[in-house]
């Protein structure tokens, strides 16, 4: 679900969703969630919710197959 996340943000907005100039500062942004880039205002509310979910930090909170589908 996590890759699933990062190719669907990337594809929206062409770029990665966590970006930093080093291991930690990525490793920062993954585990606080720090989007390098939203999701542009010209897509749904549902496609934003949808990304965001798959990109939780924790993946317990990520959605699983069927609740996704």
């Amino acid at each position: 679900m996590w890759s699933l996340g990062c190719i669907l943000h990337e594809i929206i907005t062409l770029k990665p969703p966590f970006q930093a100039d080093d291991m930690q500062g990525l490793f920062r942004k993954i585990t606080k969630g720090q989007l390098s880039q939203r999701v542009p205002k010209t897509y749904t509310y549902d496609m934003t919710y949808v990304v965001k979910w798959l990109l939780q930090g924790k993946p317990e909170n990520r959605p699983t197959c069927d609740q996704l589908i």
